[in-house]
């Protein structure tokens, strides 16, 4: 599948800023079932200081803001091939070792209410991939999607404790359930083609776990379905804080706002359009 992504994030501030910077994770991780195309990103009242890979090999920019500004603008836009024939992995061999995806992190730390859930898997002979299928679907049994009722603070267990939350509290939950289990698993953020419309508002997140001869599976348990061609990744990491698309500080002003307008649409054969 080929995909056309556009997004435009813009910030407005209510006095004129003398200095800020923002770290950009906005660009598509390569891989052998995600082929980049091409990709671009614009920017209005800011400029690109440095790009590099971080520890989870994600492609990251570092941008400042032109002084005084009180907007920035920042256009992405590219097409991707996705859904390509996934290279099984009969071992781990990326840049990470594999112990610190098993790790417990601020937003993944399993209290009572999960570790009461988990117990009925603890000493399941099932296999791996198996067991995280039963899992996606038990958490979306349990959790209902609601907005406004977490932020990007929440925790897994404290969001798991209200039964409500948001694409990054499920993928949280279900790390949070993987790795007290002691199988590896990872945070990723990314966009996502949906059925209903072209038209978003934010990125999307959902979670991985690395199962051996498979490599790493996608589990999308927000919206309970398969991670397959609809989807493209943009960066992955233990939890929220190593894949935020974009955080950073900024001075001499007191209030923003901020609005980003993303469209995933499917490219039709031979649409060439940039």
């Amino acid at each position: 599948m080929r995909l056309k992504v556009q997004n435009t994030i813009k910030y407005q501030f209510s006095n004129p800023v003398s200095y800020g910077m923002q770290r950009l994770r906005l660009w598509p991780q390569k891989t052998s079932d995600q082929i980049v195309d091409n990709w671009k990103i614009d920017l209005v009242g800011a400029k690109e200081q440095v790009n590099y890979k971080d520890h989870h090999d994600n492609k990251c920019s570092l941008i400042t803001f032109i002084p005084h500004v009180t907007e920035i603008i920042i256009y992405v836009k590219g097409s991707i091939k996705t859904g390509q024939k996934k290279k099984r992995t009969a071992v781990y061999s990326e840049l990470c070792p594999i112990w610190i995806y098993r790790n417990e992190t601020v937003f993944t730390t399993a209290g009572k209410s999960i570790t009461d859930f988990c117990r009925f898997w603890s000493d399941s002979r099932l296999p791996t991939i198996d067991i995280c299928k039963e899992l996606a679907k038990a958490i979306k049994s349990e959790m209902d999607y609601k907005i406004g009722e977490t932020d990007v603070k929440t925790t897994a267990e404290q969001s798991f404790r209200i039964k409500r939350g948001v694409c990054q509290d499920f993928a949280h939950i279900f790390l949070t359930c993987v790795r007290h289990l002691n199988i590896p698993g990872r945070y990723v953020s990314g966009y996502l083609k949906m059925d209903e419309s072209n038209l978003q508002t934010a990125t999307h997140a959902w979670a991985e776990v690395f199962i051996d001869n498979m490599g790493w599976v996608g589990f999308d348990i927000a919206n309970n379905i398969e991670v397959d061609g609809r989807y493209v990744v943009l960066a992955t990491g233990c939890d929220y804080r190593d894949t935020n698309p974009i955080n950073g500080f900024h001075f001499n002003s007191d209030n923003e706002s901020v609005v980003s307008k993303i469209e995933v649409k499917r490219q039709k054969n031979g649409d060439s359009s940039q």
